[in-house]
């Protein structure tokens, strides 16, 4: 019976595990990245000289497209595998609680 139980615990905790996969695969895929269009009026400062100032942009926006980049990729592998892992995790505490039924059927 407590075999059981530990079982079903495991099914819950897996089938939980997917829905937070899944979550994360949806967050993942919805991270908007910013278009790198560019205007070198938009920097707070006038630093002197268009040609810096365009320099300066162009930093801003590669870290920002990078660090969006970079979330949305470890959100989506993160979800994916958490996803798959706890799918492989239910299909086992499933077959594990079938097997045990029919011990305790024979």
């Amino acid at each position: 019976m407590l075999k059981k139980k530990s079982t079903i615990l495991i099914f819950l905790c897996a089938v939980a595990g997917i829905a937070l996969g899944v979550g994360l695969l949806i967050y993942g895929c919805k991270i908007p990245v910013p278009a790198a269009e560019m205007n070198f009026w938009d920097v707070p400062e006038y630093v002197g000289g268009d040609a810096f100032n365009y320099m300066m942009e162009a930093s801003i926006r590669g870290g920002e497209i990078a660090a969006a980049t970079i979330s949305r990729a470890i959100y989506i592998c993160v979800g994916s595998v958490l996803a798959l892992v706890s799918t492989s995790a239910s299909v086992l505490a499933l077959l594990k609680l079938s097997k045990e039924e029919t011990k305790q059927a024979k």
